[in-house]
């Protein structure tokens, strides 16, 4: 005897239930996904959430376009030491140095 629920579809946790004769086989997932838990301070997080926002963008969005963007920079910072701040702003600082120097360079007073 099958057991059903009370809306009348059968228990599928109950494998008595299952219909093994008639079953259909799925190709599995091609490219499959990963769940990273990240932890923000409540500051942090509302900065990031109000930003996304801004932008039109689920904050699980924004956050993945951002870690995105962050891999593909010409010189992304390498984090070697506790001091894990350092590559990070000598990095800007570089960038801000070049923006600065090609800004003197094209707009000639």
């Amino acid at each position: 005897m099958s057991k059903e629920r009370t809306n009348g579809e059968p228990d599928l946790e109950d494998p008595q239930t299952w219909d093994f004769e008639t079953a259909v086989e799925r190709p599995g997932v091609a490219r499959g996904r990963v769940v990273v838990s990240v932890a923000f301070a409540r500051p942090d997080f509302e900065q990031v959430a109000s930003c996304a926002e801004r932008e039109g963008k689920r904050t699980s969005e924004f956050i993945r376009e951002a870690a995105l963007e962050r891999t593909v920079r010409p010189n992304p910072p390498v984090y070697t030491s506790s001091s894990s701040a350092t590559p990070l702003i000598t990095t800007e600082i570089s960038t801000v140095t070049k923006f600065t120097e090609t800004s003197r360079t094209v707009a000639k007073p």
